[in-house]
This record gives C-alpha cells, structure tokens and sequence, in this order.
C-alpha cells in the first residue's frame, strides 16, 4: 500500500574492476554510464555513484590491506586485534571488523518490521576469515555471505505456515521429483 520497499544494496569485489570500464564519465546528473555499469541504465535516475572517498580507517587499521579494506568497507572502522593471517608472509596479523555494518544499520531502519531485514550474498565465497565478510552484527560479529540460491530461498521462504515436520516432508519430495 505503501508503494515499493526501499532497498540498499552493496556490492565488492575484491579483486577490483578493469580500469576504465568500470567508472562513469560525466559529473552529477550529466553522467554516462560505462560499459559495465550499463545493465544499469533503466534504473539510471536512481543510482547514485559515489567516487573519490578515502577509508581512513583502513590506513590505522593492524592486518594487511586487503584485510582492514574488507572489514573496513561498510563498518568504518579498524579491524579488532586476531589471529588471521595477513600481509606479506603472515607478517600482519588482525581480526574481525571493529563495528556494526552500515548496512545492519540501514536495514534496523527500512524493514524494522520485517522478520529478515538483510541478505549477505555471496557468489562463490569460500572461507571464514576477515577477508570473507563485509556485513557485521557488532564489533567481531560477521554475518558471511550465503553462496547457495536454495538456501537463501530457503532462509526466506521455507517455513511460511509449516511446521518443521511438514517443512521436511516438503523437501523430500521435491528432492525426489527433481532427482
């Protein structure tokens, strides 16, 4: 009733984007979208592209650089003293990221109503270290993307009006009509 929900979404990758491709030309409302940005271009009055910010966090942070610039993405703020593994030879040692994830924030905000008011989204993201999490409860707290399309469905859907046994019945049998 109340229109559409408002949505965040942020997206990393960590080995970075073909320079060039990736940045608009153009500055404010006048900007033409790259080659990969243009996907995008239905919705090109709602996107806002943000260029030129500095973690600073990053830069006083214990760990390597790709550790305190992923913990350090949506928190802003130094990873907690650990035990992974960073830098060149091991020789920077840190933790998780220091504080709640912007986006933890943003969904409190635009879906406090909702039993789910994020989703950490992962596209082959395998490992458990400060180098595999973006989005944070609390200080220390990663919430790690899910890889699995199923068990995201699964997460949001699954037990709508079912008990677990009726849930499992359910699972079972599709298991069995898609084998």
């Amino acid at each position: 009733a109340g229109g559409f929900p408002l949505r965040c979404v942020f997206i990393t990758t960590h080995n970075g984007f073909p320079a060039g491709r990736w940045e608009p030309t153009g500055e404010g409302a006048d900007f033409e979208l790259s080659s990969m940005l243009e996907p995008l271009a239905p919705f090109r009055e709602k996107v806002l592209l943000v260029r030129g910010l500095d973690m600073h966090s990053s830069l006083n942070s214990v760990g390597g650089g790709h550790q305190s610039g992923t913990g350090g993405m949506l928190t802003g703020t130094p990873l907690l003293s650990g035990d992974f593994c960073g830098g060149n030879n091991c020789n920077q040692r840190s933790g998780f990221g220091g504080g709640r994830s912007i986006d933890q924030i943003l969904g409190d905000l635009i879906a406090a109503d909702l039993p789910i008011k994020t989703l950490e989204l992962g596209v082959r993201v395998n490992g458990s270290n400060n180098r595999h999490a973006i989005a944070y409860n609390a200080p220390g707290e990663p919430l790690f993307p899910e890889n699995s399309p199923f068990e995201v469905f699964d997460r949001v859907f699954g037990n709508i009006g079912v008990s677990a046994e009726e849930l499992a019945k359910v699972r079972r049998e599709r298991r069995s009509v898609l084998d």
